[in-house]
């Protein structure tokens, strides 16, 4: 049921050394199809994830740049979403605090 497109690291990597612009219109190219993909069917929350996606595109000058705040803007959202769990786990079990996941 993935549609999730076969990557192969020595491709992409011999492109980037050969042709760097290609490299980055073929990034730019799976990145968009990988976010319409997602948009169709989904619900808003995958539409504000891609939208973002495109923000931080737009606003970032290098790779490296997106590459850093895709992963920062990942982890920060999962640790929301562990102090959202943490939080159901301390309701469901009163007088008995507990974290399912410690902070790192």
């Amino acid at each position: 049921m993935s549609s999730m497109i076969k990557f192969d690291f020595d491709d992409w990597a011999a492109l980037a050394r050969r042709d760097p612009e290609a490299f980055a219109r073929r990034r730019d190219q799976v990145v968009n199809e990988t976010c319409v993909r997602l948009r169709e069917g989904s619900g808003a929350a995958v539409e504000r994830i891609c939208w973002r996606i495109d923000v931080e595109r737009q606003r970032c000058n290098t790779p490296m740049q997106l590459c850093l705040k895709l992963s920062s803007l990942m982890w920060n959202r999962f640790y929301d979403l562990n102090d959202e769990l943490n939080d159901l786990v301390r309701q469901s079990e009163p007088g008995r605090p507990r974290a399912v996941l410690k902070q790192l």
